[in-house]
């Protein structure tokens, strides 16, 4: 009897070894970020941990592929194996094994069941039977194109002609691409080559056979390959922030933008409404819409402890090595390091975004706007449902609405195009009848001053400019009209017969600064990107004025050196009395984005430019005047003007900190004084 209850006991606990191991999660775990116009903010749980299975015996899985029966094929590497577990029911269907298999990496079904494993060390992709027999072995191509390189293929995705689009570990070349029967048929895709600040520089000045000297630049390596049921490809590459996941058409060129906020892609997967999942070696899950927008960020890093072994709490990961979805819409995710599945279930809320998305992608934009409410009843400031608000409107031509619903997503671009309809619209309406006004003002005018027999308007013209002269302060600001027009007569007249004056040249520069800040802060929504509110106005007042008199004082010094005569009160002149095309270059500017989309930002930038371009020439013009230069000379004390400047900022940065540390210091020795004394009372 003591022996059958021993043998009982032992198949118990036998079972509870090798049978999967469910493990509850706990929703605390779960944490879901959404886009916003002022940055990423915590919103509902789009998903929630599901179960962890940790008892399916795996070593270092590095891949997995779910089909239409939510069966999971997972490239078990470290027991050299493919597992096939059934989501469904919980069990483990059956076990692939081969002796060729000596690191199975990726793992791909197709339509029909046919099963492609890529071995990176046996350097070859094998093709089973759905029953798990042999079929075919494609080792390194032969043909003189593929050259040297290497072939150890870590992915592998197969589209409905049996062409085979393989990722080789350490080529970056591109993907692989064969055809069914192994011949190399080109690299499909590769990504783009980005060149540090430094390699930029080395473009401009090195020879070409200095670039030949210098370390190869090659672009980053892909790290996962998916293909999804219309044979779209899409790639994840690690260690790059922008375009971590890329869509691409069939010439291999990517068609959205799809950045990484959570750190190193290492696995995507796209499910059928087209919704993309990407993930990071360390559990950062992003989720994306079918044109690369983001919708969710869900970070899931296990906090590390010990010895490095990691947070044990499900939903939490440790080194992520692939990610996909079943037909109910619950994300599982393979970790290599731990050797197990995590299932995450999605929430009403994530739901209601990809239904949203969907009737939207498919002309139901009245019932799209329904599901959008529900989707903001859940969270107030969703980027996104905002987003989606905005576009379902615009195209049932609301274009009011749609920009309520763009500027609270901080969506510029579609706030651009809705806000040139309703211009456009008002345009139709109303341009003849502006047209028309206008036209018989300047009409009205130009008769009158044509027929003004008794001199009326120069008259006017005569006695207002008495009276403003009558006003030095007055006629020492307007006089930069003129320095404007006529800047060499101008600033002969402010040198040798002091036409313009200290306190006409400090309001200029007061109005200079107002309109910097109205510039700053001013602008239409479409082109201002901060809010009053995030703007340090302590470092715009003292940087303008810094840099304003340590520019005045260095070019002073500079001609001091290079022979100049102008005095520094003279500098100080000659720059407001330049600045008045600037001052008006920003205040009109500022005014007319308010009126402009991003169709007409080349105008903006022109205006910009000109009043830039116009101050700078007069500066110029006037510090020749003043210093008795040639133009030559003037750009030297210039250049020389700057280098001052820089040594000086560098001074007043040690300075700085020196007077940090030394201020720090005094307190310390006298806090310690201070306990010193309390302590002996």
């Amino acid at each position: 009897m003591t022996k059958k209850i021993m043998y009982a006991l032992l198949i118990i606990i036998a079972f509870f070894l090798l049978a999967p191991v469910r493990v509850g999660a706990d929703p605390s775990t779960s944490f879901t970020y959404v886009l916003t116009q002022r940055g990423f903010t915590r919103s509902q749980n789009a998903y929630l941990p599901g179960i962890a299975l940790t008892g399916l015996g795996l070593n270092g899985p590095q891949d997995m592929f779910i089909d239409r029966n939510d069966n999971i094929f997972i490239a078990d590497t470290g027991n050299r194996r493919i597992v096939v577990y059934d989501s469904r029911s919980g069990e483990i269907n059956w076990v692939l094994e081969h002796p060729s298999f000596n690191s199975p990496r990726g793992v791909f079904v197709t339509e029909r069941g046919y099963i492609y494993v890529a071995d990176a060390a046996a350097m070859a992709v094998f093709r089973f039977s759905p029953a798990g027999e042999l079929l075919e072995t494609f080792g390194r191509p032969t043909e003189p194109a593929f050259g040297t390189t290497s072939f150890n293929p870590s992915k592998v995705v197969v589209n409905n002609r049996g062409n085979m689009f393989i990722v080789s570990e350490g080529v970056a070349s591109g993907v692989i691409q064969l055809s069914n029967n192994g011949n190399f048929l080109g690299f499909f895709t590769t990504n783009r080559t980005r060149l540090s600040f430094l390699e930029m520089i080395q473009n401009l000045i090195y020879t070409r056979t200095q670039l030949e000297r210098v370390a190869d630049r090659v672009p980053p390596t892909i790290a996962n390959i998916f293909i999804d049921r219309r044979g779209i490809i899409y790639t994840a590459t690690g260690g790059t922030f922008e375009d971590a996941i890329q869509k691409h058409n069939a010439a291999g060129v990517n068609m959205i933008e799809a950045f990484s906020p959570g750190g190193s892609v290492v696995a995507v997967w796209v499910d059928e409404q087209g919704i993309m999942y990407g993930i990071s070696v360390d559990g950062i899950i992003n989720v994306y819409s079918p044109d690369g927008g983001l919708l969710f960020l869900m970070p899931a890093i296990g906090r590390p402890y010990g010895a490095g072994l990691g947070d044990d709490r499900a939903g939490l990961f440790h080194t992520v090595s692939a990610i996909a979805t079943d037909s109910r819409g619950y994300i599982w995710v393979l970790d290599s390091h731990k050797g197990f599945l995590q299932s995450l279930g999605p929430t009403s809320y994530a739901l209601n975004t990809y239904f949203a998305l969907t009737l939207f992608n498919e002309g139901e934009y009245e019932q799209s706007r329904r599901v959008w409410t529900e989707v903001l009843r859940l969270n107030q400031m969703s980027s996104l449902a905002h987003s989606g608000m905005g576009n379902a409107y615009i195209f049932d031509f609301e274009y009011e609405q749609a920009l309520h619903h763009f500027r609270v997503a901080g969506n510029r671009y579609m706030y651009s195009q809705a806000f040139w309809e309703i211009r456009n619209i008002w345009l139709q309406q109303y341009l003849g009848t502006f047209a028309a006004a206008i036209a018989a003002v300047f009409i009205a005018v130009s008769l009158f001053v044509r027929f003004d027999k008794r001199k009326r308007v120069k008259r006017a013209k005569a006695f207002i400019g008495k009276q403003i002269k009558r006003v030095p302060l007055l006629y020492g600001v307007l006089y930069s009209f003129h320095v404007a027009r006529h800047p060499v007569d101008g600033y002969y007249q402010i040198k040798m017969q002091k036409a313009g004056s200290f306190a006409g040249a400090t309001i200029l520069y007061a109005l200079l600064f107002a309109a910097f800040l109205y510039y700053q802060a001013g602008k239409g929504f479409i082109f201002q990107y901060q809010t009053l509110a995030e703007m340090d106005l302590v470092s715009l007042i003292f940087g303008f004025f810094v840099l304003l008199f340590m520019f005045i004082f260095g070019n002073y010094l500079a001609s001091s050196i290079l022979d100049g005569d102008g005095k520094m009160k003279e500098i100080y002149v000659v720059l407001a009395y330049a600045s008045m095309p600037l001052i008006l270059a920003l205040v009109g500017v500022t005014l007319i984005t308010h009126v402009f989309t991003l169709n007409e930002i080349v105008f903006i930038w022109f205006f910009l430019g000109l009043g830039i371009s116009w101050t700078v020439v007069n500066v110029l013009l006037g510090l020749t005047e003043i210093h008795s230069y040639f133009f030559r000379e003037t750009l030297k004390s210039v250049f020389a003007t700057f280098i001052l400047m820089l040594v000086s900022g560098l001074i007043l940065m040690i300075f700085s900190v020196m007077w940090t540390q030394v201020t720090q210091f005094l307190l310390n020795i006298g806090g310690e004084i201070w306990r010193n004394v309390t302590r002996s009372f």
